[in-house]
């Protein structure tokens, strides 16, 4: 039986560079994460009506994902693994200390969109002035770009949860993805479609490729930010030929089109 200590190595490289992880990795310090505290039984866990394992990704979501830099500086918290098993025996603390009747952490039952969903699904308005022909042609391009470079699990987030509503779809619960998708909950969290622990969606996949538009206003004038979404969630239709990996959801790009 490996002892806590065996992992501290492979923990500390992996937390340092939080900011910078592929999703190879990001699957990796999850792992461990779940072995380092599955390992041992925490007696703080005694009394929660949740699986174990639900704990394990609640904490690794809204705790592990945070990221390990912030306003230019390194946030250099200490970790080993038995560091890693005290933060989560004061998450479960908390936990307890919500109460039964505390909103629950993970999406499962999560009924509100965070904002990047709520610029998207806002009234329709008109395409802003700014936003010439060329413009808009540009961040086609760019979504094109963003779609490519992204995992199959992404692309699927976009596809059928966050853009669906474009094309009157009802949207697929991400926690359908729970069973298909290792990590679910935190890559919604990556991608931008559940709150960041920090709050900031600029950080996120979404808020990143924004950013990337360089138009100055994307994050002042919602009407900006959402046109350049709903470009992004009109290419994702056009170009995202991934299938879920379930059948019984609908896919608009399979509907029968009116003459």
């Amino acid at each position: 039986m490996a002892k806590l200590t065996d992992w501290d190595a492979p923990l500390q490289d992996l937390w340092r560079r939080r900011d910078d992880l592929d999703e190879r990795e990001w699957e990796q310090l999850y792992q461990l994460t779940s072995q380092i505290l599955l390992a041992c039984p925490c007696k703080e866990y005694q009394g929660l009506n949740l699986p174990l394992e639900e704990c394990v990704l609640d904490f690794f979501t809204h705790k592990v994902f945070e990221p390990a830099s912030r306003d230019g500086h390194v946030i250099d918290t200490p970790i080993h693994a038995g560091a890693l098993r005290y933060y989560f025996q004061n998450f479960l603390i908390d936990l307890h200390r919500a109460g039964p009747e505390a909103p629950h952490l993970s999406l499962d039952d999560q009924e509100t969109g965070p904002r990047l969903i709520e610029v998207l699904r806002a009234p329709e308005s008109e395409v802003p002035e700014g936003l010439s022909a060329d413009i808009q042609q540009r961040i086609a391009t760019a979504a094109d770009e963003f779609l490519q470079s992204q995992e199959p699990w992404a692309r699927l987030y976009l596809r059928y949860h966050f853009c669906a509503p474009c094309f009157n779809r009802t949207p697929v619960r991400l926690v359908r993805f729970k069973g298909h998708i290792p990590s679910y909950n935190a890559k919604a969290q990556k991608l931008g479609l559940a709150p960041p622990t920090d709050g900031d969606y600029r950080r996120t996949l979404l808020g990143r490729w924004l950013r990337s538009l360089n138009l100055p206003e994307i994050f002042d004038d919602r009407d900006v930010a959402q046109a350049a979404l709903k470009i992004l969630c009109q290419q994702s239709l056009l170009r995202v030929k991934d299938e879920l990996p379930f059948t019984d959801a609908a896919d608009p790009a399979n509907d029968d089109k009116e003459e």
